[in-house]
């Protein structure tokens, strides 16, 4: 190549560099220029994430394609998104764009979950008395029998007659759900997934341990829980029993107690104790395999009702005289007027006050409040991997994202009689549903 071509190339590199690069530069740093205002201003993001993919996204009215992408250069300041695609619920929300930041559709999940505006419905069983869902298995309770099935196919039952009808029922599952308790009020009965075997435990929950106890606290609920490990521990009276169902006895492990809860480590619960002031409350563990009781915190409020909460990495909760406590170096009061807890993961819970739902965060010792309602809450299930909790109001299955900057999106998916009961799958894809005795299941998304 002769010389005079090769400079004016060069020479042509060089402008165009020197044209370009203030343009690369203010790019790459999130800048334009305001041409009403005349003058540079730095802009942010619009992160849209959606799952599904492909939903339509209008901003301020205006279309922009569809999801997932990011809207770049938009100047500070609020932007009305609205998100939408056919078969699913609307999405809508008003979100802050700030400069030289990413503003994302969704808070802190993956993506935003978009739900079905008219889920299929799968009618399961008919006349149930009660039903539990859980990780592995489903199972119905009807007045003459149990059935269960695997929980990826719920409509392949499998069968155990009682030798007399029920009237009414409840289920507990074992932690690994191969076994049931079934409590019908007078009689109990544990279902054997394994084997498909039913044993009428009554007997044994009803007559006096070999070494019975002395306690004179008369104020326990009869209640049943199964350890990890599938022990089935009762408390009766004031007193904790270990049940053996193969050779059909029982033993006392733990005495004077008001409330407990078990798991791998041992069984924690609130310790009763007379003295001349009355009788004085503790918190306790018992350790496995020999139930040796190490006292956590003395002196705890005179609760007279109570329920004990644990989370996998044994954070311990409270609910006494329907408040809610965290056991720290102290026991911590949360909030008053509790009706139900949720342990959700390590980090966070769920609680409701009957017309309010609340979260509280374990390492900032937080509560945000998540929805309120002039009608009464309860069930609340709420998952924040997904960024929803799901909870009947007013005789309706309702979901409400934790998402609360500015408004929060609200979907109902059915209506509900008073005694409803739900389960959500642990990926919110599937509800499973008791109500006027039909269990159904309700694909939403």
């Amino acid at each position: 190549m002769k010389s005079r071509p090769r400079y004016s190339l060069i020479a042509s590199g060089i402008l165009a560099f020197i044209i370009l690069t203030p343009f690369i530069v203010l790019f790459v740093s999130g800048k334009k220029y305001d041409f009403k205002n005349g003058r540079f201003v730095k802009t942010g993001i619009l992160g849209i994430k959606t799952e599904p993919k492909n939903a339509g996204i209008t901003i301020n009215g205006s279309t922009h394609g569809t999801t997932n992408q990011n809207i770049r250069f938009l100047e500070p300041g609020n932007y009305e998104l609205s998100i939408k695609k056919q078969g699913y619920f609307d999405w809508n929300k008003r979100l802050t764009v700030r400069s030289q930041f990413v503003t994302w559709n969704f808070e802190s999940t993956d993506n935003l979950f978009l739900f079905y505006s008219n889920a299929e419905k799968q009618t399961l069983s008919e006349n149930a008395l009660d039903f539990f869902a859980g990780e592995k298995r489903i199972a119905y309770l009807q007045q003459d029998k149990i059935s269960f099935a695997d929980i990826s196919s719920p409509e392949k039952q499998t069968s155990v007659n009682f030798k007399e009808n029920i009237k009414a029922g409840k289920i507990l599952s074992s932690p690994d759900e191969n076994f049931f308790l079934i409590n019908s009020g007078v009689n109990n009965f544990v279902l054997d997934t394994k084997n498909n075997t039913l044993t009428d435990i009554t007997e044994l929950t009803t007559k006096q341990a070999a070494f019975s106890s002395k306690t004179s606290f008369q104020a326990s609920e009869n209640t049943f829980k199964f350890s990890p490990d599938n022990k089935l521990y009762q408390l009766l009276e004031g007193s904790i029993y270990l049940l053996d169902l193969d050779k059909n006895e029982k033993e006392v492990v733990v005495d004077n107690v008001l409330a407990f809860e078990v798991n791998s480590s041992g069984i924690y619960y609130i310790k009763l104790a007379e003295s001349l002031l009355g009788i004085r409350r503790s918190l306790a563990h018992a350790s496995m395999p020999n139930y040796t009781e190490t006292i956590l915190l003395e002196n705890i409020p005179p609760f007279v009702d109570a329920q004990i909460y644990l989370t996998e990495n044994n954070q311990l909760f409270v609910l006494g005289n329907k408040t809610l406590y965290v056991l720290n170096d102290e026991l911590e009061k949360i909030v008053e007027h509790v009706e139900e807890v949720q342990i959700e993961n390590n980090e966070d819970i769920f609680f409701n006050t009957g017309n309010e739902i609340d979260r509280y965060n374990m390492a900032s010792r937080e509560t945000k409040l998540i929805t309120r309602s002039l009608q009464e809450i309860s069930n609340i299930s709420g998952n924040s991997e997904v960024g929803w909790i799901f909870f009947k109001n007013d005789n309706h299955l309702q979901a409400i994202e934790l998402d609360t900057r500015d408004y929060q999106n609200n979907y109902t998916f059915a209506e509900l009689n008073k005694e409803a009961k739900f389960y959500i799958d642990s990926d919110a894809k599937t509800i499973f549903l008791l109500n006027n005795g039909t269990v159904s299941l309700l694909k939403v998304r």
